[in-house]
């Protein structure tokens, strides 16, 4: 066997190890699946009756609730001022929906909502209309709502101009 064609052998060989070795790296990545979108958007058509929570309705059918807040129950007479007010900010609006870090239901989507560059379930707690209410698994945005909560409540805006707790 010649000198060129030792060689060449060498560097086919040396060749099919590197190949074999980078295949068995892209081998080993996957790809993360994911079930549901981490950001979606849609038109908000209008809200659902949910105990405490405020639940709206996506164009597309979708039923989304607001994590991290709760509104005042619904035989509380407040609950009216949250709807109206959740109304005004979102309905008929184009949100981007942000899902939460942990899907707690299966019936609807937990989830941030943001109408233009307002965040829908924060604007409710600083005006005083939702109150934060912690959701198993979405913590993201917890300190922000219980430190607008606790503005809110200083300031007696919204229903807590009306009562001290609800």
């Amino acid at each position: 066997m010649k000198k060129q064609d030792v060689i060449f052998v060498i560097i086919v060989a040396i060749a099919v190890v590197v190949m074999s070795y980078l295949l068995s790296c892209c081998a080993m990545y996957e790809e993360p699946v994911f079930d549901t979108p981490k950001v979606s958007s849609g038109v908000i058509m209008h809200i659902e009756y949910y105990p405490n929570r405020l639940l709206c309705t996506m164009r597309d059918g979708r039923m989304v609730m607001l994590v991290g807040i709760g509104t005042p129950n619904p035989t509380v007479s407040y609950r009216k001022m949250s709807i109206d007010l959740f109304t005004k900010l979102a309905v008929g609006e184009v949100a981007r929906i942000e899902y939460g870090e942990k899907q707690v239901y299966s019936d609807f989507i937990s989830a941030y909502i943001f109408v233009g560059n307002m965040f829908i379930n924060a604007e409710m707690v600083e005006r005083g209309y939702a109150k934060y209410m912690p959701t198993d698994g979405n913590s993201k945005y917890n300190f922000r709502f219980a430190s607008l909560e606790t503005e809110a409540k200083k300031a007696k805006r919204g229903i807590w101009a009306f009562t001290e707790d609800w």
